[in-house]
């Protein structure tokens, strides 16, 4: 009844004409003559369904909308973008639709039935018509197949993206401010941005045989948010291909109404700029806030959905979560028994009780995959074994990510892995361990960067491998496991620019050890003298993988820093 009902709709719809829209506001921010731009629609339906999602042959869409100028319309010659005011319940598309230029696709995040609004840049030419698809299943709707929850479409308007200053490149954004937030909610801002990093001729100078540069130009991108006297200001660091970055109202401490950019970085360009309400409610299993490692670092506590603890997800890898602990002790009462159960040497694989591991040092921070952390929980099933509440909570979330799974009563890896610092390290530590483990969420969520720096590991010498796994047993973990050992010498060696790490190895850590271990300072010394640039060229091999691969470099995985 529900599949004829839904095709009678189509039909009765299909032979509707444009249709001029009335409900849906359509405007201007810059000087226009009235009914100079109106929006029709295709099929025409009803206007208390206008700005609706509809059933089609080709699925759940909006109708079809056309732009009309009128002859007297007079477009400014700025560039110009398109603003969305819409609440919705799923994930939705805008395909949008010009004369000349290319169609632009962007992305409308799902707003939990609350308003919010995206701006999509569009350079100088005037948008012809949009449509507005589902992405995937949709739930949501009905029995008797309404989409009225859905989404709903309410604002329309071209607004001009003026420069911010003569001697400046880039551009201003107005951002009409929401609804005053309340203690349940923040305001979420993405900025979604491409880069692709132009090559210089192989003859330049300073260039490398493919082309490349030695030393990385420029890509910091200054950004400024602002709302009256209000501002804070950011660099944005470049990553090659396709970002978004995240900022929060309650961690910048007001809602802001001006978004600048100022620059003029070859590649660079912004996409689109969205803002939605977004939950601060304390759920035992709360979504991840999406953020960059920098937002991670600073993010204000007064924010935190807990008062315990924090989740986020990566910005640039959304499958590699991150905790980040009020203390050492939370800390541990989730994840010290992983920590001896996945790394420790001596109790790999062994499951060992409060009453063994409570005099122990786990670690200040962690990193765990997917496959590890579902055969932990396995084991702990199999064997009956009591976990703490902390670690059944773990596991919850772990199950509601996608992380592990659950099938036929047996725990299974499914994908990504997480991370986890805490704020009892000092701000220094917090950005070491952020990028220690940043390195490790990357090495878990790239096939990629695993095999490249499976290669560089193959490469060494017998005598260069046994000092990694010497090195590494000093530091209590398990050698006899490959994967860990060389997912240990990538970190190790990237969590400190790669001009830093000639002098953190021969001058801290190789001393540091001689100095506990005196037996093997002659093997130290000759380990030495045989390979002078073990380090610094491990290093180079694996970042210019890691940049050839996600853009990033040695001893920074932070996107955003916000100016002093």
């Amino acid at each position: 009844m529900k599949l004829f009902l839904i095709l009678m709709l189509v039909l009765s719809l299909s032979g509707c004409g444009d249709r001029q829209v009335e409900r849906i506001e359509v405007s201007t921010d810059f000087p226009a003559e009235p009914e100079a731009l109106r929006l029709e629609e295709r099929p025409g339906v009803a206007s208390e369904a206008e700005g609706r999602l509809i059933h089609t042959e080709a699925g759940l869409q909006s109708p079809h909308y056309t732009f009309r100028y009128a002859k007297q319309f007079s477009a400014p010659e700025t560039e110009l973008a398109l603003r969305l005011e819409y609440s919705s319940d799923t994930e939705l598309q805008l395909h949008l639709d010009f004369e000349s230029a290319d169609p632009l696709i962007a992305e409308l995040p799902n707003s939990a039935g609350r308003q919010s609004v995206m701006v999509v840049p569009l350079g100088t030419e005037l948008p012809q018509s949009f449509q507005i698809n589902t992405i995937g299943d949709t739930d949501g709707e009905g029995e008797n197949g309404s989409t009225a929850g859905l989404f709903q479409l309410e604002r329309i308007a071209l607004q001009q993206l003026l420069p911010p200053a003569e001697t400046l490149s880039g551009f201003e954004l107005s951002i009409p401010l929401l609804p005053a937030e309340s203690p349940l909610y923040q305001y979420r801002y993405r900025i979604d941005y491409t880069y692709h990093r132009e090559l210089l001729p192989a003859a330049a100078s300073g260039s490398t045989e493919d082309g490349s540069s030695e030393d990385a130009p420029d890509e910091v991108v200054p950004l400024r948010m602002s709302s009256g006297s209000r501002s804070t200001a950011f660099r944005l660091f470049a990553k090659e291909g396709e970002h978004s970055i995240y900022f929060y109202s309650k961690d910048l401490a007001f809602q802001p109404s001006d978004l600048r950019v100022e620059t003029d970085l070859p590649g660079f360009r912004i996409t689109q700029v969205s803002y939605q309400p977004v939950e601060l409610f304390a759920e035992d299993t709360p979504t991840p806030i999406p953020a960059d490692m920098g937002t991670i670092l600073r993010y204000d506590t007064q924010a935190w959905r807990r008062s315990d603890w924090e989740l986020f997800s990566w910005n640039l890898f959304p499958s590699i979560l991150m905790f980040d602990f009020r203390d050492y002790d939370i800390q541990a009462a989730f994840l010290k028994r992983l920590a001896f159960f996945v790394e420790k040497k001596g109790s790999t694989g062994k499951l060992l009780p409060n009453s063994v591991i409570d005099p122990l040092h786990g670690w200040n921070a962690h990193n765990y995959r997917a496959r590890d952390l579902a055969a932990f929980f396995q084991k702990a099933k199999a064997e009956n074994f009591p976990l703490n509440p902390e670690e059944e909570l773990l596991r919850r979330i772990l199950i509601d990510r996608g992380i592990i799974r659950r099938e036929d009563g047996e725990f299974l890896p499914g994908e990504g892995g997480f991370l986890s610092l805490s704020r009892e390290s000092s701000d220094r530590l917090r950005y070491l361990f952020v990028t220690h483990e940043g390195y490790h969420g990357l090495y878990f969520a790239s096939q990629e960067y695993r095999r490249a720096v499976h290669s560089v590991w193959t490469q060494l010498s017998e005598a260069e491998k046994r000092f990694w796994k010497l090195f590494l047993d000093w530091k209590s973990y398990n050698v006899e496991d490959e994967y860990l050992v060389e997912n240990e010498f990538q970190a190790y060696l990237m969590q400190q620019h790669r001009s830093y790490v000639d002098t953190y190895f021969k001058e801290y850590i190789i001393p540091r050890f001689v100095s506990l271990y005196p037996e093997y300072e002659q093997q130290a010394e000759g380990f030495l003298r045989q390979y002078p640039e073990h380090f610094s060229r491990s290093a180079e091999l694996i970042e210019r993988s890691a940049q050839s691969l996600v853009g990033i470099s040695a001893g920074d995985l932070v996107c955003i820093r916000e100016t002093e």
